[in-house]
C-alpha cells in the first residue's frame, strides 16, 4: 500500500490517499471516499499553483455504479507518482 499527503480544494484541513492492491481509500476531513482500484477511470493533473503544489482531478466509479470525481492539491511529484501508482 502507497500512502500520499493532499489537500481538498475548497476544504480545510489535509488528507490522504491509500492505494493499495484492491482498494483505495481517499481520507479528507469532511469525508472519506473507499472504491476499487480498478474502478478509477482517471487522473488528470491540472493547474498549477504555489510552493510545487498542483490540483489533481480524480475519476471513480462508486460501488453503485455512480461516476465521482475529486479535486484534490497535491505535491506535484506525489501527483506524479499517485497517477503512475493508478496506472492512468
Amino acid at each position: 500500500m502507497v500512502r500520499y499527503s493532499i489537500g481538498a480544494v475548497g476544504a480545510s484541513g489535509l488528507g490522504s490517499i491509500e492505494v493499495g492492491e484492491k482498494d483505495t481509500v481517499v481520507s479528507l476531513p469532511e469525508r472519506t471516499h473507499r472504491f476499487l482500484t480498478r474502478y478509477v477511470t482517471g487522473v488528470e493533473l491540472g493547474d498549477k499553483m504555489a510552493l510545487g503544489k498542483i490540483k489533481v482531478h480524480l475519476t471513480y466509479y462508486d460501488l453503485l455504479g455512480t461516476r465521482e470525481e475529486l479535486e484534490l492539491v497535491m505535491n506535484e511529484n506525489d501527483s506524479k507518482a499517485l497517477k503512475k501508482a493508478l496506472g492512468k
